[in-house]
């Protein structure tokens, strides 16, 4: 009896195709980079002038988001890699964030000290116990899509030490509480630019937690680039 391969099915769409078919990725809405504080229109999404002598408790210094989770074809898209094991749309959410980061790359250089180095792509990394459990890190697979892209060093010698229940099945509130631990197992930072790569943003508490440990390694400066934003 001959075997029958069911049609792959869109994510977000749900038509026949691919798993995040061309239409709803075109559709979704693009983020202005703005300032993590008062929304003023920023390049790389950092911190304005106006905001910055405020800024002494964050560790990162910009959030960079593709577009917003909520109400747009990214929020299914992304359960279907986190929860649904289409690993796929992983690289492929990195290539649109990349993309758009390279952009604003060349346009902000002006603005941040590199001495000519391109930033290193880290991803915020899962317990050893969730990355069990999930089989794979979504974030990774964002970032290896970021670095396919762009071509900037993919480096992965960030460790999460703290688990925590799932952030779905948690209120605002709840995430905020819970205590996030980081390590960086690596050669020194030495003033390098950290692209920190994650799937969504929200309270900013894991980038919070992670910039400290990258910024304690010797990173002059933490970006968090995400494809989403939430809230």
């Amino acid at each position: 009896m001959e075997n029958l391969v069911l049609p792959s099915r869109c994510a977000a769409c749900g038509q026949s195709g691919p798993v995040f078919c061309p239409a709803c990725r075109a559709h979704i809405p693009r983020l202005e980079p703005r300032c993590p504080l008062c929304g003023q229109i920023s390049r790389l999404g950092l911190f304005c002038s106006n905001c910055r002598p405020a800024t002494e408790k964050y560790q990162f210094d910009g959030v960079f988001a593709y577009g917003v989770y909520e109400k747009t074809a990214l929020k299914p898209a992304i359960r279907a890699l986190k929860y649904q094991g289409v690993q796929i749309i992983g690289p492929m959410l990195g290539k649109m964030l990349g993309r758009q980061l390279s952009s604003q790359w060349q346009q902000g250089q002006d603005q941040i000290k590199t001495d000519g180095q391109p930033p290193l792509i880290i991803p915020v990394p899962l317990h050893p116990r969730r990355q069990r459990e999930r089989g794979y890190n979504q974030a990774v697979l964002i970032a290896q899509g970021v670095s396919a892209l762009t071509a900037w060093p993919l480096v992965q010698n960030l460790k999460r030490l703290s688990y925590q229940a799932p952030s779905a099945k948690m209120t605002y509130a709840a995430r905020l509480k819970q205590k996030k631990y980081f390590l960086y197992q690596g050669p020194d930072l030495n003033g390098r630019t950290i692209i920190l790569i994650d799937d969504i943003f929200t309270t900013g508490a894991t980038a919070q937690a992670a910039a400290v440990s990258l910024k304690q390694a010797g990173a002059r400066y933490v970006f968090v680039a995400v494809a989403a934003q939430s809230g």
